[in-house]
């Protein structure tokens, strides 16, 4: 029988058959060789490559910004009172902790709701957090600022609250810059909160506040 590689003839016992074709030990081995080589393996598996292609950008763009504020100022505080408001609802809670801790946390109450007349207000203190959201705000910051190609550093003061609004509204570099590439466009549901936030905050927030005071 003949090799498919080198074309000698051979006893069958001395061939070896891949899929429909016949090789003897020596091209058999030249074969094998070739398939295992580093070189080849790279070809077949290109990791970097796709790697390079889904590297996540540094930069942050506007609207995933004020997404990312909308949720560490204004809904934070009032997620983390409603948190605390039903494990205080289980009885096993004030088995476990000391009747001080308690008070601590039914004291944590940055939405608070009176009643004014025959009507109710509501007072939202939206900074009752504030040595977490500060940190959070500098980080988000940080890559907003690379957006906009400014240096990273003013997020020690960009990130502060009121401040950090001006992020909110200027413009990132349009291409490439020093940072990179721009970041991908936002999700839509980033893009609902964000646009529709005139409407959705004061809802929420009247929702939170039946809850925890209705």
């Amino acid at each position: 029988m003949k090799c498919n590689k080198c074309n000698n003839y051979f006893d069958i016992k001395e061939l070896k058959q891949v899929e429909e074709s016949l090789f003897c030990k020596g091209c058999f081995s030249s074969l094998l060789d070739d398939a295992l080589s580093p070189k080849n393996m790279r070809k077949k598996l290109p990791i970097n490559k796709k790697g390079e292609l889904t590297r996540k950008s540094p930069r942050l763009g506007r609207v995933e910004f004020t997404f990312y504020m909308i949720v560490v100022w204004l809904f934070l505080p009032v997620l983390t009172q409603f948190i605390i408001f039903k494990f205080l609802n289980y009885p096993i809670t004030h088995q476990l902790l000391s009747k001080d801790l308690i008070l601590v946390l039914e004291s944590f109450k940055p939405l608070e709701v009176v009643r004014v007349g025959s009507g109710y207000s509501g007072i939202y203190n939206a900074m009752n957090l504030w040595m977490i959201q500060i940190p959070i705000s500098m980080i988000y910051a940080h890559g907003r600022l690379k957006d906009i190609g400014w240096n990273p550093l003013l997020s020690i003061v960009l990130g502060l609250p009121v401040i950090n609004f001006l992020l909110c509204l200027w413009k990132g570099t349009k291409g490439e810059n020093n940072y990179g590439l721009p970041s991908g466009e936002a999700a839509l549901g980033k893009k609902i909160v964000v646009y529709g936030s005139p409407v959705i905050i004061p809802v929420a927030l009247s929702i939170f506040g039946i809850i925890l005071y209705g």
